[in-house]
């Protein structure tokens, strides 16, 4: 049985979005740095989790909605070939 080094990455997303990939694709560095072959992050993690649905009702949430629509991520996009140069970089997948 082959063993997996795995990291299960837990940073602070930036609301822009933008500064959020920078943080993905260091952390990525680093964790590939201590051996780590297999990294996840949070759900929903770019551009961010929607936490104001907990707080706000919904009437209230639409500015925020709209917002998070704006910054979604484009699949394919700029945002996925980025990721993906960072992992390709590192050589992480499984065989």
């Amino acid at each position: 049985m082959k063993r997996l080094k795995s990291a299960a990455v837990q940073i602070s997303p930036d609301l822009s979005g933008g500064d959020t990939v920078d943080r993905v694709c260091c952390a990525i560095d680093q964790a590939a740095a201590h051996g780590v072959e297999l990294a996840v992050f949070p759900e929903t993690f770019i551009p961010y989790y929607p936490y104001f649905s907990f707080v706000l009702p919904p009437v209230l949430s639409g500015k925020e909605h709209l917002r998070l629509y704006e910054h979604a991520v484009q699949i394919p996009g700029p945002i996925t070939a980025r990721l993906g140069r960072a992992q390709k970089r590192r050589e992480w997948f499984l065989p």
